[in-house]
């Protein structure tokens, strides 16, 4: 009996108990990234909230992928399968993940802009290559969610169009 009681009291005071075990990401928060093509030489502004629920300020991170690589991220074999509730092994899963890595990441300042943070980047345009942004938001405090959203890629977004206006042409 004295062993149940410390545990019950280890496990309720615990930090572990109270952690978030799956970070929030989906297409609600990928919604939040506002992407603007300038102009046909690779020049965009991007817009994106300060704080999501209780959250930190977010990074941004521009990541650069090989067309082999994004192909896997986006629509890879494990990916399908995984979607359709079909299980993988270790292997073939490690094997995915490691071909569907960006070559590069490079962080984008932004500047406060009143509830909003605002930027202008420039991405090299290049053949072979695809362009996509990761949003960051790191929890505030112990135990609760951070939150991740991604772009579509950059080379997908038309001449003076949102993000937004994109993928509801799609």
């Amino acid at each position: 009996m004295k062993q149940l009681l410390i545990l019950i009291v280890t496990f309720v005071f615990s930090s572990g108990a109270y952690s978030c075990a799956v970070p929030n990401s989906g297409p609600k928060y990928d919604r939040l990234i506002e992407i603007v093509k300038l102009d046909d030489k690779g020049a965009f502004s991007i817009q994106v909230p300060q704080k999501v629920g209780s959250s930190e300020l977010p990074v941004v991170t521009l990541l650069k992928y090989s067309e082999e690589s994004y192909k896997l991220l986006t629509d890879g074999p494990v990916k399908k399968r995984l979607e359709n509730g079909e299980s993988v092994t270790n292997e073939e899963y490690d094997a995915e993940y490691k071909g569907s890595q960006p070559t590069d990441r490079i962080e984008i300042s932004l500047n406060k802009a009143g509830s909003m943070m605002k930027g202008e980047f420039q991405v090299q345009l290049e053949s072979g290559v695809k362009h996509t942004v990761h949003v960051y938001w790191a929890a505030a405090y112990c135990c609760v969610c951070m939150t991740n959203a991604h772009s579509i890629a950059l080379e997908h977004i038309g001449p003076n169009k949102t993000l937004q206006q994109n993928k509801a042409a799609e």
